[in-house]
């Protein structure tokens, strides 16, 4: 198994934020057809996603008045549903796999730091994430642990 982050953050408009989806499409499709033993997936930023505008992310702008459990399916079964249309009826939906994140990845690294530095193969990391974690809680709780 192999990862390949596909893209370019200079096709980006602005510093930050992700790319339109046009061209991230384009790039997930070309993905697929070059490696068709791959399975594809996304790692997006819900608040992120473009809702306006020719670089839109399907989905994006109809899941803004769900609630906030059902906001990240609607995205990624439009995006689901357009990658499909763009292959065509040969292509077996279970190559691509959306996945939309309601939180920014930072979070995700520092919801579980014992997990994350096993994962990384750095357990002696752990502690240095627990102090991190603690430093930039608000009330810079010590029940956080």
């Amino acid at each position: 198994m192999s990862a390949r982050i596909v893209g370019n953050a200079r096709l980006r408009r602005q510093r930050g934020g992700i790319r339109p989806w046009p061209s991230a499409r384009k790039d997930i499709v070309n993905h697929l057809r070059e490696d068709p033993a791959c399975v594809a997936t996304t790692m997006v930023d819900y608040y992120g996603l473009p809702a306006a505008g020719d670089g839109a992310w399907p989905g994006r702008a109809r899941a803004a008045g769900l609630n906030r459990e059902k906001k990240a399916s609607r995205v990624e079964s439009a995006v689901l549903d357009d990658v499909i249309a763009e292959m065509g009826s040969r292509f077996d939906p279970w190559r691509f796999v959306p996945f939309v994140v309601m939180h920014e990845f930072e979070g995700l690294l520092f919801s579980d730091c014992a997990g994350f530095s096993r994962a990384i193969g750095r357990p002696d990391l752990e502690a240095g994430l627990r102090r991190i974690r603690r430093s930039q809680h608000p009330r810079n709780a010590s029940w956080i642990s």
